[in-house]
């Protein structure tokens, strides 16, 4: 019954959403232009690349590699290093294909759907380094590193019970062509929930004149935009509090993004959620630990 009103709701947003742009549909398509523009040229080139690559590195079993070299498990430790150098939300696609290829159960997905939320490096030390300065960028970054480190490092490990030996696959450019399919598929995903939320925060901020809540509403529908809008604030350590916070906990965007990519698995989104409650704690305590240094 609720999923109903919930899609009930999401069809009444949506004819808000052609009524608006029917009577100032110039304003509407500049900022759907400009979100295209931002992530046609940023965000759409670092992440496809990650995702081919890592479905292809899944393809080539380097789990099975690494583990018959060094003789250890090695799954936890893989999906921790490629979530963190490609942001989120590569974790749930990462954590969806290992699922899906039988290199891990359901337990396993939803203790690694806890750490599994990095944001895209490139985008903390370009991006919110121009609105800061590289210090606190780097803070802001490592303070999310640790706070997910700590929960990888805390969480039980269960061991594999599916048969390590490697085989590789007879064709690679049919492995490259699904890789390339699923990339796409993940990102216009990403695209859409990104621009309907984007568009939503448009309208509502519209309505609003108070600095701080205009940061929050953006934030909390779309980070991205949230992040960029704390530019408009004059301290410095208020757009640190705001970023962090939009990027350790996530906007609307991306746990919809997240809901959609695991939505043919098994993998609980109360653990996403739970993971990105200690995660906030824990990136907020690490980043004033860090000041205090």
């Amino acid at each position: 019954m609720k999923k109903k009103y919930f899609g009930v709701l999401i069809l009444v947003i949506l004819c808000w959403l052609m009524m608006t742009i029917l009577l100032s549909s110039q304003v509407v398509f500049h900022e759907f232009l400009t979100y295209s523009n931002l992530f046609l040229t940023k965000l759409f080139p670092a992440s496809f690349l990650f995702f081919v690559l890592a479905r292809l590195l899944l393809d080539y079993q380097i789990i099975e590699i690494i583990e018959h070299i060094f003789k250890v498990s090695s799954v936890y430790f893989y999906l921790f290093v490629i979530s963190l150098i490609s942001g989120f939300p590569s974790g749930a696609v990462f954590i969806r294909q290992l699922l899906l290829n039988n290199k891990i159960d359901q337990d396993m997905a939803n203790q690694m759907i806890l750490y599994a939320h990095f944001p895209n490096p490139l985008f903390v030390l370009s991006s919110v380094s121009s609105i800061l300065n590289s210090t606190i960028a780097w803070k802001i970054y490592f303070s999310i590193v640790f706070s997910n480190f700590i929960l990888f490092l805390f969480l039980p490990k269960k061991k594999n019970s599916y048969q390590s030996f490697i085989h590789f696959p007879s064709s690679f450019s049919s492995c490259f062509s699904r890789a390339i399919k699923e990339a796409i598929d993940v990102l216009l995903i990403i695209y859409g929930t990104s621009i309907f939320f984007t568009l939503i925060a448009f309208f509502f901020c519209s309505f609003i004149q108070n600095s701080y809540l205009f940061v929050l509403v953006n934030g909390v529908f779309d980070l991205t935009k949230g992040v960029f809008s704390t530019s408009i604030l004059s301290s410095s350590f208020l757009k640190s509090f705001f970023i962090l916070f939009f990027l350790s906990f996530g906007s609307l965007s991306i746990h919809f993004q997240i809901k959609s990519i695991l939505s043919d698995t098994s993998v609980s989104y109360f653990s996403f959620l739970k993971g990105r409650v200690l995660g906030c704690l824990f990136s907020l305590f690490f980043f004033f630990l860090l000041n205090l240094l």
